[in-house]
């Protein structure tokens, strides 16, 4: 009886510490949401919205998924969109490190497909629905010969990082 008391009492510790992981989790990511009308490639407007995500935790995480709730001149929600923005066909970005920002390109935008006229543009709540904790990826080694090749034939001399102008957009992106 001692012993099921202690199996079961390490099942609940269990599951209590994946719940707490789980909330830290969540509570680590930070976004930036802009919802407004945008113009499509037809011309017409539609409603829409950028995003940015930060993780601010210690713990590298993957599949965030935020929830955004769009909302109308009385504040009541008419109308959602769920999105994973790291693990899209767009934006393939399996982890996001400790500290790291992820930004949508400038000049892009998510298009919010069933929100009608009711929604009083820029009104929205977004919650985090999803995140979990990741194994940090690992870089694969190198053989002894791979690695002496790198050791004593590769040198970067002068690299410098600096802002460049972007191809369709009138922001700087930054670069190498």
């Amino acid at each position: 009886q001692l012993i099921e008391k202690s199996i079961i009492a390490a099942k609940e510790k269990s599951e209590n510490d994946a719940k707490l992981a789980q909330k830290a989790a969540l509570d680590a990511v930070e976004y930036f949401v802009t919802a407004k009308l945008y113009k499509d490639y037809s011309g017409e407007t539609a409603p829409g919205y950028t995003l940015d995500i930060r993780n601010r935790g210690e713990v590298p995480l993957s599949d965030i998924t935020l929830t955004i709730y769009f909302l109308d001149a009385g504040g009541k929600r008419i109308g959602e969109e769920e999105t994973s923005p790291l693990n899209s066909m767009m934006h393939e970005v399996p982890v996001l490190k400790p500290h790291y920002m992820w930004r949508m390109e400038s000049g892009q935008y998510y298009q919010a497909k069933n929100i009608g006229a009711e929604w009083k543009e820029g009104s929205v709540e977004v919650e985090v629905t999803k995140a979990t904790v990741a194994e940090m990826p690992t870089e694969p080694a190198m053989d002894d010969s791979t690695r002496e090749y790198a050791d004593n034939k590769i040198e970067i001399q002068n690299l410098t990082a600096r802002y460049y102008d972007s191809y369709g957009s009138d922001e700087p992106v930054p670069g190498f």
